[in-house]
């Protein structure tokens, strides 16, 4: 359960259920009411609006139902979040590609806090090839934490909440 959904999780299902969040609320120290976004739908937008390349690692939700005024979809389940795999296996560094990774985000005066941690572009090095150079050039999603992209069954590195949040 994040800030802006809820993801409900079974062991026997191939897909999450994501739930947002959203609706009326009140700040603490202010008079007037906020609404909250529908995050999963501003994903599905961000997702349409996303070049075919950068879709090979845009996990996309798929609308079912309504109950009630609230909006159901699907999304694909990862294996593994990014944090499962490298939490304890720093063995799985590769320092020659770290570099060259490092090197292609400096060339483009991006700024590392704006990406995806270097390991994870790493994998999408590892995985696309060359593909993997344009993806990372097209990543440009606010709120990228460690909790945010993870790993197919296949290996795949994949972003599954790419929505940011609006502070």
């Amino acid at each position: 359960c994040g800030a802006s959904k809820m993801v409900l999780i079974c062991d026997d299902y191939d897909e999450v259920i994501k739930i947002p969040f959203t609706g009326m609320y009140y700040e603490e120290y202010e008079d007037a009411a906020e609404y909250q976004q529908d995050y999963i739908d501003t994903e599905n937008v961000l997702y349409e609006e996303s070049s075919e390349t950068l879709r090979k690692i845009l996990l996309k939700n798929t609308f079912v139902m309504k109950y009630g005024e609230l909006p159901i979809y699907t999304q694909k389940r990862i294996k593994m979040n990014f944090l499962q795999k490298f939490s304890n296996n720093t063995d799985l560094v590769d320092p020659i590609m770290t570099r060259y990774v490092k090197k292609l985000i400096d060339e483009d005066n991006r700024h590392p806090n704006d990406l995806p941690a270097t390991y994870f572009l790493v994998d999408i090095m590892k995985y696309f090839g060359e593909e993997g150079r344009d993806i990372i050039r097209q990543i440009e999603f606010d709120d990228m934490n460690n909790l945010n992209y993870g790993y197919m069954n296949d290996g795949c590195p994949v972003i599954f909440d790419y929505a940011g949040f609006d502070y």
